[in-house]
């Protein structure tokens, strides 16, 4: 089969890519858990931060520089992912958005797409509000309910 034809007969699950985010999340003076989304300046589109692996690069390692360069935090992320989502918006193609968990332990106030992005802390009922994509609201809904993934913490690297 030429490489044409295999490309004609492919099924949209063969041509999803993956994508590596987080969940930016942070525990209030109040005990309050809140999560950490961006949009795009001048958009309402909040999601969040994610991106295309690099070629040398971890899917854990991805993960970490997208919170950094797209929300200006660090912090301690979990070993293994919490969940995914698809995606529609996030790449060229329809894509699998992989999520790790992030304890944010510090925020910068310039990062590298302080220009293009900006970012916001949201309650986590109020961020399953204001997302658009169907898949992360299910996501978040699902730890919505069930504050485990931010109870005590488990072991980051």
């Amino acid at each position: 089969m030429s490489s044409a034809t295999a490309a004609a007969t492919a099924t949209p699950a063969n041509l999803e890519q993956k994508l590596y985010g987080v969940l930016p999340w942070r525990r209030t003076k109040r005990g309050e858990i809140k999560v950490l989304l961006v949009a795009p300046r001048g958009g309402e589109h909040w999601s969040l931060p994610s991106g295309l692996p690099g070629n040398d690069r971890t899917p854990r390692q991805t993960a970490m520089s997208e919170a950094f360069e797209k929300a200006g935090v660090v912090g301690h992320l979990d070993a293994g992912p919490i969940g995914s989502y698809s995606s529609q918006a996030a790449a060229p193609s329809p894509c699998v958005v992989e999520i790790y968990r992030l304890k944010v332990r510090g925020t910068l106030t310039n990062w590298p797409a302080s220009t293009r992005c900006k970012r916001r802390w949201f309650r986590l009922d109020d961020a399953i509000q204001v997302v658009s994509n169907a898949g992360l609201k299910q996501l978040l809904a699902s730890i919505g309910g069930n504050e485990t993934p931010f109870g005590a913490d488990r072991k980051a690297a």
